[in-house]
């Protein structure tokens, strides 16, 4: 089901984070995270989970540990293509972010983490196009 008015609020700060416009705790902290209906909600915020750091306040800077690489900056302009759009979310949940990601990560396992995370990617790959995600079909990304 989608919930335009929670995909509008959560596309507007993904707009904002990725012009710099606002932190990763202006970000977190207005995030519809709670949203159940609308499963692109919550699969977004835990796609774009890496990109912030819960130890200091950051934007994603052009320069430093925060910069986005150029598929990090096509992946939130997908999220916020989707947003925008009246697609229903097809792909699983994002189950590979947990409690013990966090940990991994903060104890400086982060090698680890990623590793479960493609591990995911390539369960999932027989859903659909992962390089169009959170779209499954390229075709859907295009229209």
């Amino acid at each position: 089901m989608v919930n335009r008015e929670k995909r509008d609020l959560a596309r507007r700060l993904v707009e904002k984070f990725l012009a710099c416009e606002i932190t990763n705790d202006d970000f977190v902290n207005d995030y519809p995270c709670q949203e159940k209906e609308d499963r692109v909600i919550i699969a977004i915020y835990d796609r774009l989970w890496g990109f912030w750091d819960d130890r200091h306040t950051h934007t994603l800077t052009g320069t430093g540990k925060h910069k986005l690489n150029p598929e990090a900056t096509a992946l939130l302009e997908r999220c916020i293509a989707f947003l925008n759009s009246d697609f229903e979310y097809e792909w699983p949940p994002l189950e590979w972010r947990s409690l013990s990601q966090a940990l991994l990560r903060l104890i400086g396992f982060g090698k680890i983490a990623d590793r479960r995370g493609d591990e995911w990617t390539q369960r999932v790959r027989g859903f659909g196009n992962w390089e169009v995600w959170p779209f499954i079909r390229e075709e859907d990304l295009r229209s």
